[in-house]
């Protein structure tokens, strides 16, 4: 008793070359063990010599008897070797064009290998043949250079200084938010251009002016150092904040209020920089152990 062969696992069916899908499922032939899909191997036969005597799935060869299948093998045999009979007998037949011929005695030959003579004498030769003669290289070819285009020369524009005492009209159109918040550079001073009315509120456009000199003349005056403004700043505070050191301490010497807070809850020291804070604290400190 024979053994049943093996199943194949390929992924399409070995007549039509289908692929198996999850709706289009696998089957083998019980005789021959081929992957086929279920329209090529509805047939079924009992196959005794492998023990099974039921019938079973099998294909479409399978199911023929021995002796039909061994002749439809003769026959396909016998047509493929008729079929390359033919060609060959085509290709036999075939001839050269007269292009082609042409182009076949056109061809050089290849250049004969010059003999060595031997002089060593060995059984096996070691002499070595003369090397082949370097081909000419063609001389470069000599180019006149060609005439660069005359390039214009471009002359720098002549740019007139301004004459001194001449203001510059450059970024008069972006207005510095500095010079609008009457922002001055530290340690600067500058003249009094303008005069202030003699109240509290010509005396805080002083300080934020950062006019020291007019600052000076209206405290000279008389006029209150702990003036408070409408949104609950004192004028210790505004020169805190705009970090006025000069007026700071100038208003610290006329009596203004360190302990004031603003609306926020802030004294003049938080709301000073950090070394104008420092510089604050000391001379608070010193005036208190004074």
């Amino acid at each position: 008793m024979e053994d049943p062969p093996p199943y194949e696992e390929v992924s399409h069916c070995r007549v039509c070359n289908c692929t198996f899908t999850t709706f289009k499922r696998r089957h083998h032939c019980r005789a021959c063990g081929r992957s086929l899909c279920n329209e090529h191997s509805l047939n079924q036969k009992a196959l005794p010599q492998f023990g099974i005597y039921t019938p079973v799935r099998v294909c479409d060869d399978c199911l023929k008897p021995p002796k039909a299948r061994a002749k439809s093998v003769t026959n396909s045999s016998k047509n493929i070797g008729e079929a390359v009979e033919k060609t060959s007998t085509s290709i036999s037949k075939l001839n050269l064009s007269s292009v082609d011929r042409k182009e076949v005695e056109a061809a050089p030959a290849p250049p004969p290998i010059p003999a060595v003579e031997c002089t060593c004498g060995m059984p096996l030769c070691i002499c070595e043949a003369p090397a082949p003669a370097p081909a000419p290289v063609p001389a470069p070819e000599m180019r006149s250079p060609s005439p660069s285009p005359a390039v214009p020369q471009v002359r720098p524009k002549r740019v007139t200084p301004a004459p001194s005492g001449t203001p510059s009209t450059y970024g008069s159109s972006m207005p510095s938010l500095f010079f609008q918040s009457g922002y001055t550079p530290q340690g600067s001073t500058r003249p009094s251009s303008k005069s202030y009315e003699p109240t509290g509120e010509g005396l805080r456009e002083a300080v934020k002016a950062a006019d020291v000199a007019a600052v000076k003349d209206l405290l000279a005056r008389g006029l209150d150092p702990n003036y408070v403004d409408k949104q609950g700043m004192s004028l210790l505070h505004l020169a805190a904040m705009f970090n006025f050191t000069e007026i700071t301490f100038m208003l610290m010497d006329a009596g203004a209020n360190v302990s004031a807070k603003n609306s926020q809850g802030e004294s003049p020291v938080d709301c000073a920089q950090t070394t104008l804070g420092y510089k604050m604290r000391q001379r608070i400190e010193s005036s208190r152990e004074s």
